[in-house]
């Protein structure tokens, strides 16, 4: 089974993330464009208005600068993105409450960066190993029940590393 597991496709380094504000427009168009390979459909939005207000009202993101929003705001909502995928809104406002700002961030940002590149390697190696597992498990069944096989494997796994996480946060 061939799939593309472009992993590394969706890092944001933080030196590809305009200096410069930008508007509410800007910054889904600029979202849409660099999160791209993590839709699923075309027509898939990556972030709406509606969620960053709501980003802003949960006190996850701070308050837009005359409706223009900072390299600060697109760090956060980066991180919230990748987030959501596995946490819960209240445990990712509880783990960018001791992020931090500024430099903290910053620093934090890179870090994700940093991760993902190393997570993104891993994940196209483990993928390859999920998949050959599939197979032994069902060596005569077909190439769906493989797939579907693999679709639990890869469910599990992330279902466990997800209360690993849990657990972690809630060590602080």
């Amino acid at each position: 089974m061939e799939l593309n597991n472009r992993f590394e496709d969706v890092i944001i380094p933080r030196d590809k993330i305009p200096e410069i504000d930008l508007y509410m427009d800007q910054l889904t168009t600029f979202m849409d464009e660099k999160l791209k390979e993590c839709k699923r459909t075309e027509d898939e939005r990556v972030l709406t208005k509606t969620m960053i207000n709501n980003y802003s009202k949960d006190k996850m993101l701070p308050a837009s600068n005359n409706k223009k929003y900072s390299r600060a705001h697109m760090m956060l909502l980066v991180l919230i993105y990748h987030l959501k995928a596995t946490m819960t809104i209240g445990d990712i406002q509880t783990l960018l409450k001791h992020i931090g700002e500024g430099d903290e961030l910053a620093a934090m940002y890179d870090a994700f960066t940093a991760m993902q590149a190393d997570v993104a390697a891993r994940a196209n190696e483990a993928l390859s190993q999920t998949l050959a597992a599939a197979e032994a498990l069902l060596p005569d069944g077909s190439e769906k029940a493989k797939a579907l096989a693999a679709v639990l494997s890869l469910s599990l796994e992330a279902a466990a590393k997800k209360r690993m996480a849990e657990r972690i946060l809630d060590t602080l």
